[in-house]
């Protein structure tokens, strides 16, 4: 339970601190460079919801799924598509206030 309500809000992907095998994302608000690469969000919504996004060719934010969220004791995060039906488990690496770092194991996020 606590680790869920670690995990809830928005998170922004930080692509330049990806590793081979993970990526990282960090809390809205992170002081990020510039750059025209738009950086995609995941918002886990405290309800179970979750919303993907990117930034648009207007500098708005295009939602790209959306679906609903859970997280196992075994720190596996789970993302259940409403379009598809499908999942996304992700294991995660690394949680801390302002870090988080995913590893995808089935199905990439975007």
């Amino acid at each position: 339970m606590q680790l869920a309500k670690a995990l809830t809000g928005r998170w922004i992907h930080s692509w330049e601190e990806d590793t081979e095998g993970s990526k990282a994302f960090r809390r809205i608000g992170f002081d990020f460079p510039l750059s025209r690469r738009p950086r995609q969000i995941i918002e886990m919504i405290d309800d179970g919801r979750v919303i993907i996004y990117s930034g648009g060719m207007t500098d708005a934010r295009d939602v790209i799924r959306e679906g609903r969220w859970n997280v196992t004791n075994s720190s596996r995060l789970i993302f259940r598509w409403e379009r598809t039906g499908r999942q996304t488990v992700l294991g995660i690496v690394e949680q801390r206030e302002n870090l988080l770092r995913l590893r995808c194991l089935d199905e990439t996020v975007e």
